[in-house]
């Protein structure tokens, strides 16, 4: 059994960007996080999880300061996630919304493992 944790679809307004009209403005952003535990049982116990509301207020903390690059932001959050004990791997998508008119969204992804 493999348990993943998830944080799907969570939209903050954040100071993202290198133009300089970014540094200035709040803009739609998009996170979602999967989080794969170590140990291959459901846990029964929120010490052998994660905590996705833990990893929701570190992302909300994250967006309160501007940050160059999503890729920066992505990074950020996945150095997070890998520090949690029972995490295994993780994959983490940061998008900006509304910054390409002609696109659903830009963004990246980043994984990494323990």
């Amino acid at each position: 059994m493999k348990t993943t944790i998830l944080l799907n679809n969570f939209v903050l307004y954040c100071r993202i960007g290198i133009g300089e009209q970014e540094h200035h403005i709040r803009q739609p952003v998009r996170f979602t996080v999967e989080i794969t535990l170590k140990n291959n049982t459901a846990p029964e116990k929120l010490e052998q999880s994660v905590c996705y509301y833990a990893l929701s207020e570190y992302i909300r903390t994250l967006s309160t300061t501007h940050i160059p690059l999503v890729e920066t932001m992505a990074a950020k959050i996945l150095d997070y996630c890998l520090s949690q004990p029972n995490a295994q791997a993780a994959v983490v998508t940061v998008e900006k919304l509304t910054i390409v008119a002609q696109a659903g969204s830009v963004g990246c992804r980043v994984e990494g493992e323990n």
